[in-house]
């Protein structure tokens, strides 16, 4: 299943129980319905909350955006909800498009200060105190219905189609969650909903962004910031569950420290996104952590422990092949980095710490011989066919 789907397909799932759970809105109880207000104010404070708690300061206007419709349509009653939702769809927009600077802060105000602006346009027009009735004069053959409508339906088009966009090629949780907030209101503005119904859909687009900041705190957690790769934390918890069967394989990138004094920390950081993604990409039989610094560690369960020694040698030549673009003195060069290993097999009455110290003692082997090898504890180490630094 492309990445893609992956990201998407849970918050359209919380769309799709809205939507189906409003269009059978008649067999839910009277007396359930009537705690749908109460449930929608819980559902978007517990939002609130968890943005301020964990400093995001983005959800301001996704709150704004996904509240303002309904708000609005209680405090004119003569009015339709479409007459608002173009103002949400800008504001998701926006929210979308910015960087995460956090919550209490002059970019959150900025924000704050734009909100207002989009509320004061939507209320000099609902106010009529500015009108369309000149441009609706006008006489424009392709335009069947008025011109405010036109332009309306043209910002919703344009502003869903790059909401559209961005989330495929971010492929990121909080842009899928965008887009599937922008798909509710387009459903909400379109389809002949009451009240309820309205309240049911936001209930669960609320729960989607809650689900959102939960997932993403467990991220913060467990998820190393440079490269992606699960933590040391998460190591830890994993080492708490081991089978009776496992390896362990220590990691270590040769040279690091002189590579980044000649080249410096920025291409430092580009070399360990490098060795990460191949040892993602190209580790298809255990788990890959960031252990720190320039430490990796790649953990192998059950009947997979069989392949470790293999792949692991793989892995190493394909790091030594890797070439990396450097800016050296006012020009560009390619080089390489080598890798060496340390693997240990775990099992009986091992502890996962034990056997990581094993790992750590083989790797400093596969140092001491030279680099660019992998040693496994208690065999001869294997040699590189060539080394390079």
């Amino acid at each position: 299943m492309p990445d893609v789907i992956k990201v998407l397909l849970l918050p359209f799932v919380f769309l799709l129980i809205g939507v189906l759970a409003s269009a059978q809105m008649n067999i839910i109880p009277p007396v359930w319905q009537q705690t749908l207000p109460v449930v929608l104010l819980s559902t978007f404070l517990v939002l609130f909350g968890l943005a301020w708690r964990f400093n995001k300061g983005r959800l301001i206007l996704v709150v704004f955006a996904l509240c303002y419709p309904l708000l609005m349509v209680k405090q004119f009653p003569n009015h339709s909800i479409s007459d608002f939702v173009t103002v949400s769809l800008i504001a998701l927009f926006i929210a979308g498009l910015v960087s995460e600077k956090g919550f209490a802060n002059r970019f959150s105000f900025n924000r704050l200060l734009f909100i207002g602006m989009l509320v004061l346009w939507n209320m000099a027009e609902i106010r009529e105190w500015v009108s369309f009735d000149k441009l609706d004069q006008m006489d424009v053959p392709i335009v069947e219905k008025s011109i405010r409508s036109s332009l309306l339906m043209v910002i919703e088009v344009v502003v869903l189609g790059v909401i559209c966009t961005r989330a495929i090629l971010q492929n990121d949780r909080f842009s899928a969650s965008v887009l599937v907030s922008a798909v509710a209101l387009i459903v909400m503005h379109y389809l002949p909903l009451d009240v309820n119904q309205i309240q049911l859909i936001l209930v669960t687009q609320g729960a989607l962004w809650c689900w959102f900041l939960l997932v993403e705190s467990h991220r913060m957690a467990y998820r190393d910031e440079l490269t992606g790769l699960p933590s040391r934390r998460s190591l830890n918890e994993d080492f708490m569950a081991l089978p009776k069967s496992y390896a362990i394989a220590m990691v270590d990138v040769d040279h690091f420290k002189k590579f980044n004094d000649t080249y410096g920390h920025d291409m430092g950081d580009e070399v360990l996104r490098r060795v990460s993604s191949i040892l993602a990409d190209e580790c298809h039989y255990g788990s890959v952590y960031r252990y720190g610094g320039e430490e990796f560690t790649v953990l192998y369960r059950g009947k997979k422990v069989e392949k470790a020694e293999e792949e692991l040698d793989h892995i190493r030549s394909w790091i030594e092949d890797e070439q990396i673009e450097v800016v050296h003195r006012d020009s560009k060069k390619r080089v390489s980095v080598t890798a060496s290993f340390g693997l240990a097999l775990g099992g009986g009455q091992d502890e996962g710490y034990e056997t990581l110290k094993k790992a750590d003692e083989s790797l400093y082997q596969a140092k001491k011989k030279g680099r660019n090898r992998l040693v496994v504890y208690g065999k001869r180490g294997k040699s590189a066919t060539k080394e390079k630094t």
